[in-house]
């Protein structure tokens, strides 16, 4: 398969880039091997992928001010999206003149520059054989390259040693370890419908190590993407006998190699558990629980205190800790971040906008079941929309959520685009 084939490897490079460069600056930016030259002008310090961000709005912009139909017609298919961006465009921009243009837009930078990547996907990979070769780059993305460099930071920098591990110092981040759940959950579904030829050896390894990795990590936000990611493949009717055995050998076998990694750093496997489900059963309990608990408090008295647009861009959300300390952080809540910048109108927009995306990949399981490379690229980005909004309840945002979430958008964009041409043709 061609990768990188045909006139849109600029677009898939660009995509690419932007998971190599997100990478970069939120994985390696912290290893204790690699040093990470800054990128700043004057005072403005700038992200590894914030120049790609920049040429995706102006590519974007263009088609726009060219008046190209394509791109015209899928803004006003997906309505909510385009009132949404507007409305968070506007809150940025009249939050200038209060906290400053480099605030105002740093905050828009960092919690809702993935809103860009859905027009920009479906414009640029309309065809289904560009759809198809995203998706299987993506798929390599997660389950190599992402996998790899949490291997290498494993060995080089711990020693495969768990007993050093902390809340704020693993492997890899949450979302990085979310990602390579997203590969497993791909490589599953096309491996289950016969678009993607693996060994059913090598695919039973790579689900083995993931488990191993997700349950070392400990991200608990991630185990429970996984379970919700379980429930929705046994509710889509995508789990049987045979997989149900495949998936007891992988648990069992990653249990017994589980328990040798912890005992060997002299840590008991279930109570190791039992402490990292307080946030679960007694958030009190739990330092990590009990301060987002305390960031949501706050966030929802400035939510209060300006309930119908926000608090705006550029503030920089802050809190006081037990002891009186003001700490500038994220609120870890997604829902919660998006009401206290936009408000209550900003949230509400946003979460119409993802009950249309629910029920428009509802239907495109239906309509698309008996083309199996669409079916699993719709199928994947379902379970996706629906475990990463799982994993917002106590983060912030993931980039490599909605780059799935945007591929499945498109193909149905695409399709719905296309049946309208047709009928316009018969009559």
């Amino acid at each position: 398969m061609k990768i990188f084939g045909n006139s849109y490897f600029i677009p898939k490079l660009m995509v690419f880039l932007l998971f190599l460069t997100g990478t970069v600056w939120i994985e390696l930016d912290r290893s204790l091997i690699v040093n990470l030259p800054e990128i700043a002008f004057g005072n403005i310090k700038l992200r590894y992928y914030d120049p790609l961000i920049l040429i995706i709005i102006l590519t974007i912009f263009l088609k726009i001010i060219k008046k190209h139909k394509y791109t015209l017609q899928i803004f006003s298919y997906y309505k909510l999206w385009t009132v949404l961006f507007c409305w968070i465009l506007l809150q940025t921009f009249l939050s200038i003149g209060e906290f400053g243009i480099v605030n105002s837009l740093g905050e828009f930078r960092t919690y809702y520059h993935y809103l860009l990547i859905i027009p920009f996907i479906a414009i640029y990979f309309r065809l289904k054989e560009d759809q198809w070769s995203l998706f299987i780059l993506l798929i390599i993305y997660f389950s190599v390259l992402l996998l790899g460099l949490t291997i290498f930071r494993a060995y080089f920098e711990y020693n495969f040693r768990v007993d050093s591990l902390t809340a704020a110092d693993r492997w890899l981040r949450s979302s990085a370890n979310l990602a390579i759940i997203y590969g497993l959950l791909g490589i599953f579904l096309a491996h289950k419908y016969n678009v993607l030829k693996i060994n059913i050896i090598w695919l039973l390894v790579f689900g083995l190590v993931v488990f191993l990795v997700t349950v070392i990590n400990s991200h608990r936000t991630v185990w429970l993407v996984v379970i919700t990611s379980f429930i929705c493949l046994v509710l889509l009717r995508e789990i049987n006998i045979k997989h149900i055995f495949y998936i007891s050998i992988i648990i069992t076998i990653g249990v017994v190699l589980s328990i040798f990694v912890f005992s060997s750093a002299g840590i008991d496997l279930i109570t190791f558990i039992q402490d990292r489900g307080k946030a679960f059963t007694s958030f009190e309990d739990d330092g990590t629980s009990r301060w987002r608990y305390l960031l949501w408090l706050q966030a929802v008295d400035g939510i209060i205190n300006n309930p119908f647009t926000g608090t705006g861009m550029g503030r920089h959300f802050q809190m006081i800790d037990s002891q009186g300390n003001l700490i500038t952080t994220a609120v870890h809540n997604y829902y919660l971040t998006i009401g206290y910048h936009t408000g209550f109108i900003g949230i509400s927009l946003y979460l119409m906008f993802i009950a249309q995306l629910f029920i428009r990949f509802k239907r495109g399981l239906l309509k698309f079941k008996t083309v199996p490379k669409k079916y699993v690229m719709i199928a994947t980005s379902f379970i996706v929309l629906i475990s990463s909004h799982i994993y917002y309840l106590s983060w912030e945002h993931d980039i490599y959520s909605w780059i799935i979430i945007s591929l499945g958008a498109s193909v149905l964009i695409s399709h719905e685009l296309k049946q309208k041409i047709k009928l316009r043709k018969r009559v």
